[in-house]
């Protein structure tokens, strides 16, 4: 249902862009008193400038996905190229056109741009549904951050860790890994290559379930953002006791995607903070209990060391929830959809 109304969403939004553009580019046109303002040939030069426009995203989006900043260089260079294509392709369809009247024509596009990016800034993102990347595997093997993969040394399933850069620019590697059978390993994996990190979708019009991914403002530093998978709802007790969830003193059952997950009450010979039986979790009116996938390298609501004005360390405020993950999107070997 959620994938219907997504890409429902999507349509519209394609198609609004695509009839904004080429009512544009006609004004345009009608402005610099084009004789020449043919419908097909408008339609024809918006799809090129869009087919160019997202050439040009995905260039300057493919150091992201590897973690990486692109320079403001590059960035620039980027919209110099979206722009010199975009005259190109107008003179292209209307050789008649000098160049000065070429940009005059555009001068509209470019504005119809500016307005679409405001309705995705201040409708789309805020109301209903926004991407975000995967830097961690605090989530894995589930959402699966930058690092790396390889074969599980318990059972050949794929298997996920983390990397990170060293003081030298060489990639280094942490031995632990989680496999999609939730084994926990520190044993080298027999071969490794690079994970770009999952992108996601988070949707915004969803009330939170047990057991679903959500995206979240970290209770003492609000500016942050994390994804784990949301376990205790308002008013339960949750304890952690042999690696199973116990909601209200009864074991809650897994959903069948986390069959042999065992959530830590000891990581490192250290016992976590909250969720134990000793410090069970008690939560209030419009709080929640998260917990990360990859128990021993998550940094959730076991392990947090102080919490929202009014709250426990351990919860999460409803008003920090941000959205409920439906969908990887990328890299395209990873897309799944959640269920919802």
């Amino acid at each position: 249902m959620t994938t219907f109304a997504l890409v429902t969403i999507l349509l519209v939004l394609i198609a609004l862009a695509l009839a904004g553009y080429t009512a544009a580019l006609l004004l345009g046109l009608r402005l610099v008193k084009s004789t020449d303002r043919s419908l097909k040939k408008s339609i024809a030069a918006v799809l090129l400038m869009q087919l160019v426009a997202i050439a040009t995203s995905i260039v300057g989006a493919t150091p992201q996905t590897f973690g990486l900043t692109p320079s403001t260089t590059v960035q620039v260079l980027l919209f110099v190229t979206t722009v010199a294509a975009s005259a190109a392709i107008i003179r292209l369809c209307f050789p008649t056109l000098s160049l000065l009247r070429v940009l005059a024509a555009w001068i509209p596009v470019l504005f119809t741009g500016v307005l679409l990016l405001a309705l995705s800034f201040f409708v789309v993102r805020p109301f209903l549904v926004e991407a975000y990347s995967i830097p961690t595997n605090s989530m894995a093997p589930t959402l699966v951050g930058l690092g790396w993969t390889g074969i599980c040394p318990d059972c050949g399933s794929p298997i996920y860790g983390t990397s990170y850069a060293g003081p030298l620019g060489d990639w280094i590697r942490e031995p632990h890994g989680i496999c999609d059978k939730f084994h926990v390993s520190n044993k080298t994996a027999d071969t490794t290559e690079r994970t770009q990190g999952d992108h996601i979708l988070a949707v915004k019009w969803l009330k939170p379930r047990r057991w679903d991914l959500v995206v979240y403002r970290q209770p003492d530093n609000p500016e942050t953002l994390y994804v784990k998978r949301l376990v205790g709802l308002p008013g339960e007790t949750v304890t952690i006791e042999d690696g199973a969830i116990n909601i209200n003193g009864k074991r809650a059952p897994l959903p069948e995607n986390l069959r042999g997950v065992q959530y830590a009450t000891v990581i490192d010979g250290k016992a976590v903070n909250w969720g134990t039986v000793d410090q069970p979790a008690e939560l209030k009116d419009d709080e929640y209990f998260v917990l990360g996938d990859n128990t021993y390298r998550a940094l959730d609501s076991r392990l947090w060391q102080s919490g929202a004005d009014g709250h426990s360390a351990y919860a999460l405020p409803g008003e920090n929830l941000v959205g409920v993950v439906t969908h990887i999107y990328w890299p395209p070997s990873r897309w799944r959809a959640f269920g919802r």
